[in-house]
């Protein structure tokens, strides 16, 4: 009883992507549930007749099938599913080749159609093409599929005629039913990944400077610390905090200092470019990421951004009033780690307060 559940909880796995449903992992993960044992035994079946190319796609369609499976658990349901279309469309086209139209193995491309437009992510005119183009395959393997029904030659044009008719008729219905009774759901899963979206955007930014927060901020040099570890890459890490802040704030009121702190927080941004990131640490602090940027060449860049933060006049409210900043500096190393690193930049921040602020230390 364990296992079953331990089965059936593994299978019911949810998306490895917080922005997409478990709807269309889970479909694809029942269907080829249900398809990988049918075409093996089919590919069994084969082999007892006669060993030929259908028998070794069988075997081969299997063996492409489990990867597929495997893959809902890691990549993007729609990336899956457009894995399996070939997958199908292919050893379904032989089947009914070999064992004739009237097995009905047709019909699971049908079924491969509906779960394409079950897919959230892609567009209706998408489908509609994948539609017209399932349409027009099914009607080549019908068209060239050996007849094995005794069928007057006088009737087999209204014959092929009829099937065509059904196989277009049956196509539409299919592809209407499924956007019927899809696009309500498409809608809430659409407004929900965008209210994910935003919800997500305003955890990582400060609210007042509009720029990233720390929890961003670490999140971003985790992933930075193990690409720079495996690739050899260099990058620098900053601190900078505002001089006598407190000062501004004690002089010109709270209104003031939000006012400075918005301010800088847009010649951060625009200063750093192509540079890296720059996010609110906490206060008066910054934090300043250098990708690919080894230390002197960052120390260069900050004692640019120090002189032209230096030379900026604010204005709030009728008083005319400058600022200054001191910077601390430190050159990422896998030996010490981002955690190290930051504490060390800190230091040296703190060295620079101490022996007179407004300076740079690295």
């Amino acid at each position: 009883m364990n296992i079953w559940k331990r089965a059936v909880s593994l299978i019911r796995k949810d998306s490895p992507y917080e922005d997409e449903s478990n709807g269309l992992p889970l479909l694809i993960r029942y269907i080829l549930l249900l398809m990988i044992p049918h075409n093996f035994a089919m590919g069994i079946v084969s082999h007892v007749h006669h060993f030929d190319v259908l028998t070794i796609t069988l075997y081969i369609t299997v063996l492409l099938e489990i990867p597929v499976l495997i893959s809902t658990y890691f990549l993007r349901p729609r990336i899956c599913m457009y894995m399996l279309l070939p997958i199908t469309m292919i050893s379904i086209g032989l089947l009914t080749f070999n064992y004739g139209w009237g097995c009905s193995f047709q019909h699971t491309l049908y079924i491969v159609l509906l779960m394409v437009w079950f897919d959230s992510s892609q567009s209706v005119r998408v489908k509609a093409l994948v539609s017209i183009l399932m349409t027009v395959y099914i009607s080549a393997i019908f068209l060239f599929t050996p007849s094995r029904d005794n069928i007057p030659e006088h009737e087999a044009l209204v014959f092929r005629v009829i099937v065509f008719v059904n196989i277009l008729v049956f196509t539409l219905m299919l592809s209407l039913v499924a956007y019927q009774y899809c696009n309500q759901h498409i809608e809430v899963e659409h407004k929900l990944y965008q209210y994910n979206r935003q919800l997500k955007a305003l955890a990582e930014t400060d609210t007042l400077t509009k720029l990233a927060n720390r929890r961003f901020a670490e999140t971003e040099l985790k992933d930075l610390e193990h690409i720079c570890a495996k690739h050899g890459y260099c990058m620098s890490i900053a601190i900078g905090d505002i001089d006598f802040f407190k000062k501004v704030n004690d002089t010109y009121g709270h209104d003031c200092g939000d006012y400075v702190l918005s301010t800088l927080s847009k010649i951060f941004k625009n200063f750093m470019g192509s540079h890296g990131f720059v996010a609110r640490w906490g206060g008066e602090e910054f934090l300043f990421v250098f990708e690919k940027v080894n230390g002197d060449r960052a120390c260069v860049y900050l004692m640019d951004l120090q002189n032209r933060i230096r030379e900026r006049t604010f204005e709030f409210q009728g008083n005319t009033f400058q600022v200054t900043m001191t910077f601390g500096l430190e050159e990422f190393s896998p030996h010490v780690g981002i955690h190290d690193t930051i504490a060390n930049a800190d230091q040296k921040l703190y060295t620079g307060k101490n022996n007179g602020r407004n300076q740079v230390v690295y």
